[in-house]
């Protein structure tokens, strides 16, 4: 028989490199801006017409419209 092992490395910031990073800046806010109040996702309707597949078009964009 034979055993089939597989590893998955992940990288753990400690508490001290989290300090470091929020003291030093080297996390960014996003910052919202009010030029796209009014357009649901923050996309203007041009936008909305050029990047959405014909799933989205079609299927999602009426079922998120009918929610709100």
């Amino acid at each position: 028989m034979a055993w089939l092992v597989t590893f998955t490395l992940a990288e753990h910031i400690s508490v001290q490199e989290k300090r470091e990073a929020r003291a030093t800046g080297k996390t960014s806010a996003k910052k919202q801006t009010a030029g796209n109040a009014g357009q649901p996702g923050g996309q203007s309707a041009g936008e909305d017409e050029e990047k959405l597949t014909w799933f989205e078009q079609r299927v999602l964009k009426p079922v998120n419209d009918a929610l709100g």
